[in-house]
């Protein structure tokens, strides 16, 4: 099987919940030279790629990195600058909510997934920010990430731990918390 009918069998499996979105489920540390992944996000995309960085150390040194990779693949791309930190401010920032509005896709990067779900949720509820990113996505739009990016697509994430702990009852077993659910019934 080809990486490509590959790819594209994992996001048909993805898709078919109360969404017309595609997910792009992406394993860790993505490289730029990569070029059958960026391709795959790139190809299922119409309009812009909004970078996110909110998962990494560095969210604006990540996404910026992202951003480039996206552009040397031919895609339009843009950071959006939503943190832990600045989220109470930014997920409401009608400025932002209107650029997450117009993007043909959402790429989240690799880091901490508990950062992505702390800052695009409030108190368990969608952000408007995040509600515009839903809106997207039930038009058409692609999610697609790495690492921790691709962890918090799933209504339950996991969010550390080892599976031998968890086998063995050691102490450092898998926790889980919620994801942002873009699909059920996947972790």
């Amino acid at each position: 099987m080809t990486f490509r009918r590959a790819v594209f069998g994992l996001c048909l499996g993805l898709m078919g919940q109360a969404s017309a979105g595609t997910l792009v489920v992406i394993g860790g540390a993505l490289e730029p030279g990569n070029e059958a992944v960026y391709r795959e996000v790139v190809a299922a995309t119409q309009g812009p790629v909004c970078v996110l960085g909110t998962a990494g150390e560095d969210p604006a040194g990540s996404a910026a990195d992202y951003v480039a990779d996206f552009r040397g693949y031919g895609r339009r791309a843009v950071a959006v600058d939503v943190t832990v930190e600045n989220a109470a401010q930014s997920t409401r920032d009608p400025e932002n909510v209107a650029q997450l509005a117009r993007c043909g896709s959402f790429f989240f990067v690799g880091g901490d997934q508990r950062r992505i779900t702390e800052a695009w949720l409030s108190g368990g509820e969608d952000t408007p920010a995040l509600a515009a990113l839903r809106e997207r996505f039930a038009a058409g739009a692609t999610v697609a990430g790495t690492s921790a990016g691709a962890a918090m697509m799933s209504r339950v994430m996991i969010t550390g731990g080892s599976s031998l702990d968890t086998l063995v009852g050691g102490e450092d077993a898998v926790t889980a918390a919620p994801g942002l659910a873009f699909r059920d019934n996947v972790i």
